[in-house]
């Protein structure tokens, strides 16, 4: 099972390649990890495909270059977001 976000081409130039070594085997999900509601839901659809989740890995992250001093709140509701509230909520559901 794979997820992404905004890149939908990239994906599906890996899912083919993927699928023309292991055909039935990709499953993608789209999905933005800053909607909680998604989180539990791609959980769920492995489960459902596969039957179980072996392992997972946090490999989504934000990275905006910010001067100290000059963060805003909303940057760092991003950044936090993507690199620590996601995978977190990730792992438990």
């Amino acid at each position: 099972a794979l997820h992404y976000r905004d890149s939908a081409t990239e994906m599906e130039a890996l899912a083919a390649e993927l699928e023309a070594r292991r055909g039935g085997s990709v499953l993608t999900l789209q999905a933005d990890l800053a909607e909680f509601d998604r989180i539990p839901e791609l959980v769920a659809r492995t489960v459902g495909r596969y039957g179980r989740l072996d392992a997972l890995v946090n490999n989504a992250s934000t990275f905006t270059p910010t001067p100290l001093g000059t963060a805003t709140p909303a940057q760092w509701d991003a950044l936090f977001t993507s690199n620590a509230r996601a995978p977190f909520f990730l792992a438990q559901a």
